[in-house]
């Protein structure tokens, strides 16, 4: 595992456009009372799991990097909607849509306090950039209010509280090789990467 690559990316989380999913989430849950109050969605997507990492999430959203993170499986539902999104993220940049997706900007209609949607947007980055994020948004409170005034976080995959990325996830880091080594699959907001030789390779022997 490159240490290195993870150092670098969660010094490049600064500069991460998270700015539109964080007035999204504070919009929908204002009136809503769950145990974690004041916190933001950019802690969650960023210290919480496997996928809800800083590594993952730089990783996914900076096509300067070119490996292919591989981790273990979403430790629970908030982490698998994480998964989505980061998924998501990595298919605006192998579809060639997007330069940078974290650098992406939108405009919402918050016209409604129960749904917030994507205002006619001028390019298909921008487009797609905000139906993962606004999907992966509703999906998150879907789960608070499901939850009630309760917690909907495992104490033990919070990173604060010792949960670690590179010991529990495993990740990874395959280079990538040549431009069409990965391709997506599904539509957006769940589109997300497969390797093609691997899926190639279990075609021919009937795996898939």
């Amino acid at each position: 595992m490159n240490k290195l690559i993870i150092l670098t990316t969660i010094g490049q989380l600064a500069q991460a456009g998270l700015q539109e999913m964080e007035t999204s989430f504070q919009k929908l849950i204002e009136n809503h009372k769950f145990s974690e109050n004041n916190a933001t969605l950019t802690e969650i997507v960023t210290n919480y799991g496997c996928w809800c990492s800083s590594v993952a999430y730089n990783h996914k959203t900076n096509p300067g990097i070119t490996t292919n993170l591989v981790q273990k499986k979403p430790v629970d539902e908030i982490d698998n909607a994480c998964k989505i999104l980061m998924d998501s993220y990595d298919c605006t940049i192998l579809d060639e849509e997007c330069k940078s997706p974290n650098a992406t900007t939108y405009k919402l209609d918050v016209a409604s306090s129960h749904k917030l949607a994507c205002k006619k947007l001028g390019n298909t980055c921008e487009k797609n950039v905000c139906a993962v994020e606004q999907h992966f948004v509703a999906s998150l409170v879907r789960m608070i209010k499901k939850g009630g005034a309760g917690t909907i976080f495992n104490e033990q995959n919070l990173h604060t509280s010792g949960f670690s990325h590179e010991n529990n996830c495993e990740p990874e880091f395959r280079e990538v090789k040549g431009k069409n080594s990965r391709k997506c699959w599904g539509a957006f907001p769940k589109r997300f990467p497969y390797e093609v030789q691997k899926h190639l390779a279990m075609a021919y022997i009937g795996g898939i």
